[in-house]
């Protein structure tokens, strides 16, 4: 029952949940550029960038979650569980 009401919050609000997907992919390519960069020109660039890359990751995957619970909430709320009663 926990998962259920964990899956209706964070589907709550596609548009946050799409906002900070967007967000986080953004941070990530950032921390990729830094890492790009650093293997090229300045080895201790990699170090932000992997931090960068870390979080990015993190707030993107937040959000992606978001994204599939608003959409799986639906699907929950559209099956009906099957019903063990005798006929």
């Amino acid at each position: 029952m926990w998962i259920r009401n964990l899956v209706y919050r964070a589907g709550a609000n596609p548009r946050k949940s799409w906002r900070l997907f967007i967000i986080g992919l953004g941070i990530f390519a950032l921390g990729v550029l830094f890492i790009l960069f650093g293997a090229q020109q300045y080895y201790l660039l990699q170090i932000p960038g992997l931090v960068l890359l870390l979080t990015g990751f993190l707030i993107a995957a937040w959000g992606y979650f978001g994204i599939f619970a608003n959409r799986f909430s639906q699907l929950l709320n559209r099956v009906k569980p099957p019903s063990f009663e005798d006929n």
